[in-house]
């Protein structure tokens, strides 16, 4: 997929006039940090053409409560020009993705057993029930495959209600199951069922506020490790989140989020050469026609080290890499240091007509063979 011919709409909602919604500071931030990821060349690589914010105008203007923007018919409209170009019927777009975000209070259904989420409009009350059904969006384009790909990030709580329900978006029935059955719908939900999400000052950000769940989900998207052929997927997203999210919460817990992999298939996000980190191998008494090998985590060699013994010292290694690049790293108290991308690794030493081995980490402690 090409990510030139991508689109997002992103949504966020700050401020409810409504008391029982407090006001937030996240929501509109958080559209702009998701926004400069999305036309980030390393990033989502969008066209900023194709990305429609829509926010809570800042400072909020002198309406009537129910008049206070966004409302459900700002986002139904730009779903509406997105799915039709501006024409009167649908434009598919199968080879391309679609992210749609949405930031502010919200809900789920307490009697729906599927993962769901809407977040209210500006305009909604306790008594009027305005809301924008993010997961309904997404399960209509999946169900159209009007794109190839949908990516549905939910940042808002998850406040399980009883006499609340998600407006239907008032979309056309479009019922294609045998290319339904190929889009990859990729789902994150800021907290579980009846869960909270929560924005808090972060640190790295001057101590400005903002959504935890963006601020560990922009992380994920920038250093989550790609696999040996440097793709990042889904999978990585959410094992990297899952690994983070601890450590983002610090001494505050806050309940995790939800991810949900596509059952049709994993998302390739993006492809990037695969960080390198620096290892030690310790190899004394390394002598002439001996040899190292390091394979793999696919069981593959990697590269195979050779003593450069010229001068009757060893002070230099020859290493011959498998896409048969050649390289002279020193060696200096039995040490040689090699960079490698980070995973898991075999190093083999043959040394009087024996093999010796060990499995190790990229980056871990020193490797002696």
């Amino acid at each position: 997929m090409m990510a030139q011919d991508d689109y997002a709409i992103l949504v966020g909602i700050s401020h409810y006039p409504d008391p029982g919604f407090p006001p937030l500071q996240g929501p509109s931030r958080d559209v702009r940090r998701f926004c400069d990821w999305l036309i980030d060349p390393a990033g989502g690589d969008v066209d900023p053409g194709h990305i429609t914010t829509i926010v809570s105008p800042n400072p909020p203007p002198a309406v009537s409560p129910d008049q206070a923007p966004p409302q459900f018919t700002d986002f139904q409209v730009a779903f509406q020009n997105l799915i039709t170009g501006g024409k009167n019927r649908i434009e598919y777009h199968r080879d391309s993705r679609l992210y749609l975000y949405f930031s502010g209070h919200g809900f789920c259904e307490i009697r729906n057993q599927m993962p769901q989420a809407a977040i209210y409009a500006a305009n909604a009350s306790r008594l009027f029930n305005w809301n924008i059904a993010g997961t309904l969006y997404a399960l209509w384009a999946r169900e159209a495959a009007v794109f190839g790909e949908i990516v549905l990030v939910m940042d808002c709580c998850r406040d399980a209600e009883a006499t609340r329900m998600l407006m239907n978006p008032p979309l056309p029935a479009i019922n294609n199951p045998g290319a339904a059955q190929k889009v990859k719908l990729f789902c994150i939900y800021a907290a579980p069922k009846g869960g909270k999400a929560q924005e808090r000052p972060i640190p790295e950000l001057n101590g400005e506020v903002h959504s935890l769940l963006t601020h560990v989900l922009l992380n994920a998207f920038r250093h989550a490790p790609p696999d040996p052929n440097g793709r990042v997927t889904g999978h990585a997203l959410k094992n990297y989140i899952e690994d983070l999210w601890p450590r983002a919460c610090g001494n505050i817990p806050a309940d995790p989020p939800e991810v949900y992999i596509p059952p049709t298939g994993d998302i390739v996000f993006f492809t990037r050469p695969p960080e390198r980190l620096a290892q030690n191998l310790v190899l004394h008494a390394w002598n002439a026609g001996e040899t190292v090998e390091i394979y793999d985590g696919g069981n593959r060699l990697l590269v195979t080290l050779t003593p450069d013994a010229t001068s009757g010292i060893v002070a230099a290694a020859d290493l011959v890499w498998a896409d048969g690049t050649h390289e002279s790293l020193p060696v200096a108290d039995a040490r040689i240091r090699v960079s490698l991308p980070a995973g898991l690794y075999r190093a083999r030493r043959r040394r009087e007509g024996q093999w010796r081995e060990q499995l190790f980490q990229a980056g871990g402690d020193d490797v002696g063979l």
